[in-house]
């Protein structure tokens, strides 16, 4: 500005969402600089966002074929922006208990973590091997799959507490497709500190194919050297982790694999816990089942998965990214689970006839969470596992956003998680 236009009196600056750009117009010595006393700037306009007219025509013409956002998304995006001036109004006199989510996987960048204005709250501890004498922390992502997952999880409930497990993980670049594989010990060791840090729930997008031949419970058939084998220890660890986990009533949701040929009972984490882990598929933009899930029988339902787009971070310079397979679909599907609950404590922290007692902790039981998700859908529609949440989050939202005071709202809220819970079982 001072090079090229230095009389100047009112200067329009456009922002696209890069933070490096808007602090460096807000230094001192930045635009502020010329408004002094004795100079010519009398006026500086900031347009945010307003900017696709500055492309050229050939990425406006990409921009128009990228694929739109999904209805599902759009939905669950307006029922959280529904829920922040609910708590803006109950403010800090009443703590909200956060529902505690294990995030199991390659860690989390947090520069690339979406906060929404510090509402996240996340910690993590890494069980991957040190490279030399270079550690792994958790708050480092080792191929990025992991800060997608935890951004989809507080897309849908930024008032989770977010547990960052760190596991063990490598890629195959030889194939056609890239393969990742999962080190059974480094997950067995993050359920169990998932446990004892007392999630509610756990959020595995990924699969480990069984050893053939493998049975927890027997040796049969299986050599002495074979027993002593690292791979079938690990194997047998990462079972008895889930079975602990079973047992403790933490809800457990792991994906589907992105393969035709490979059936549910031939991996973990599923084939441990098949009565009590949800296990997701991917769905289509407009709903229907991505013909890729293998064993339909199998999987308990159907989210978003195809085409899935980022969350707009302001805090990010980087384009939109779209991201497909099951694994996006786990993070959505605990991602709810996790909302459920969350409005479910709200609701109950403001229940003064004390109708919705322990709805919360019933919420945590695999039954009941079902019942829930199950409540979501209309008796029209066909595939019932595929939620279709534009009615009961939709209509909730509409709700929401037209009162206007904090019990009317709170009111509103309290419907809907009547609704989720109709029908739950002690």
């Amino acid at each position: 500005i001072s090079f090229a236009a230095p009389d100047a009196a009112h200067v329009n600056l456009y922002w696209s969402g890069n933070q490096t750009i808007l602090r460096g117009w807000g230094r001192p010595e930045g635009v502020s600089r010329h408004a002094r006393p004795e100079g010519k700037l009398r006026k500086v306009t900031l347009h945010a966002f307003p900017v696709r007219f500055l492309h050229s025509n050939a990425y406006h013409q990409f921009y128009q074929r990228t694929p739109p956002q999904q209805v599902w998304i759009e939905n669950m995006e307006n029922f959280r922006s529904a829920l922040f001036p609910i708590h803006r109004l109950i403010g800090r006199d009443t703590t909200i208990p956060r529902v505690r989510v294990a995030l199991i996987d390659d860690g989390v960048d947090l520069l690339n973590l979406d906060m929404y204005n510090n509402t996240v709250q996340v910690t993590g501890i890494s069980y991957y091997p040190p490279n030399g004498l270079i550690e792994q922390p958790w708050h480092q992502s080792t191929n990025g799959h992991g800060t997608v997952m935890a951004n989809m999880i507080v897309r849908l409930n930024p008032w989770v507490s977010l547990d960052v497990m760190k596991i063990h993980d490598s890629i195959d670049y030889s194939s056609r497709s890239k393969t990742r594989t999962i080190y059974a010990d480094s997950a067995a060791k993050a359920i169990e500190d998932a446990i004892i840090r007392k999630a509610d729930i756990i959020s595995m997008s990924w699969t480990i194919r069984k050893l053939v031949g493998f049975n927890a419970n027997s040796d049969v058939g299986i050599s002495e050297e074979h027993k002593r084998s690292p791979e079938l220890v690990a194997m047998r660890k990462l079972h008895a982790a889930i079975e602990k986990a079973k047992s403790n009533s933490i809800l457990m949701f792991c994906s589907a694999a992105d393969d035709i040929k490979q059936l549910g009972r031939e991996s973990l984490p599923f084939s441990a816990a098949p009565d009590c882990i949800f296990r997701i598929g991917a769905a289509l933009s407009m709903g229907q089942r991505d013909p890729t899930s293998e064993d339909v029988k199998t999987i308990s339902y159907f989210f978003p998965g195809n085409q899935v787009a980022d969350a707009r971070n302001p805090r990010s310079s980087k384009p939109v990214e779209y991201h497909d397979g099951s694994s996006v679909s786990t993070a959505l599907a605990a991602g709810l689970a996790s909302l459920i609950i969350h409005c479910a404590n709200v609701a109950t922290m403001h229940d003064n006839d004390q109708k919705l007692t322990n709805l919360a902790s019933q919420l945590r039981k695999h039954r009941n969470m079902c019942i829930a998700f199950d409540n979501i859908n209309e008796k029209e529609y066909a595939d019932k596992k595929f939620l279709h949440v534009w009615r009961m989050f939709g209509d909730a939202t509409t709700r929401i956003n037209i009162v206007k005071g904090k019990d009317e709202k709170i009111s509103k809220l309290k419907d809907l998680v009547t609704a989720l819970c109709h029908k739950l079982e002690d």
